[in-house]
């Protein structure tokens, strides 16, 4: 199966017990974690234990993995932390747990409980919970409780463009339509519904989710009724980086968060684009 989306893996790295030591923890990711995931199309991954700038590093992998999965076991602190940063962040997070104690803070979400003996078991119930946080959607202690899904939407813009960004100004990157073809790649793995990439050229759409939309002029989208129905295009190579929240003309249940960004080497503006469908109160 290939693999296209990525799992962010939060976990301990160090000994937390008597059985659960160093050795165990990386025996335990690359045996029992990594197939499990594998198995549902997510590669996995973790982060480095070294010092060099370790948490910008997380944070960012914490902002832009398609799935956050955190190991509560042994109440490790950095898991928690980081668990608490991805909450605030964005959705898209699984929590698993040995055993049966669970966290009071967050025992009314669910936690997935697994036995390390038992894999097949542990990549059956896996795949239910990531079904779960595909279509509800509602895993963010932090924007259930403030009502704040717009402001996650914009988090997941802002990431997103990043995401893009890096891709079109990597010193290797000197062939843009491969660069192209990438982000064309990543955003096949997106629920576009939810989030998109829009790249134009020379004030011409090069792409976008939709491929019928590709060689229109750009100023043709983001036309925001709060802006007297025209299109925010200018607005957006004029201030050449930022971010706006649109009403986007035909989509009135809908907030859009759009950040964007006018590259100079390759000469491009890069438009990431999240929404928020507003079937509940937005506060």
């Amino acid at each position: 199966m290939e693999l296209k989306k990525k799992c962010f893996v939060v976990m301990p790295f160090s000994k937390t017990t008597e059985a659960h030591d160093e050795k165990y923890w990386d025996n335990f990711f690359e045996t029992f974690l990594k197939p499990a995931l594998e198995q549902h199309a997510f590669a996995a991954y973790k982060s480095v234990d070294a010092p060099n700038n370790i948490t910008k590093h997380i944070i960012r992998e914490l902002a832009m993995a398609d799935l956050v999965l955190a190991v509560l076991t042994d109440n490790k602190p950095n898991v928690f932390y980081e668990l608490g940063v991805r909450h605030s962040l964005r959705q898209g997070t699984i929590m698993i747990l040995e055993g049966d104690k669970r966290p009071f803070d967050i025992s009314n979400y669910g936690i997935l409980r697994y036995k390390d003996d038992n894999l097949e078991k542990f990549k059956t119930e896996l795949g239910r919970y990531i079904k779960i946080a595909n279509e509800r959607n509602e895993d963010s202690p932090v924007a259930d409780f403030l009502n704040q899904r717009i402001t996650v939407s914009v988090n997941l813009a802002i990431g997103r463009l990043r995401q893009c960004v890096e891709i079109l100004t990597r010193q290797d990157s000197l062939d843009i339509e491969l660069a192209l073809a990438e982000i064309r790649d990543m955003q096949k793995t997106w629920e576009t519904d939810r989030e998109q990439v829009t790249v134009a050229i020379n004030d011409i759409i090069k792409l976008h989710a939709r491929r019928d939309v590709e060689e229109q002029p750009a100023s043709n989208c983001w036309k925001d009724e709060t802006f007297e129905s025209k299109s925010l295009y200018h607005v957006m190579k004029d201030r050449r980086w930022g971010f706006r929240i649109a009403q986007v003309q035909e989509h009135r249940n809908r907030l859009t968060a759009i950040a964007f960004e006018k590259l100079d080497k390759p000469d491009c503006m890069v438009v990431a684009e999240a929404h928020y469908y507003q079937e509940n109160r937005p506060y």
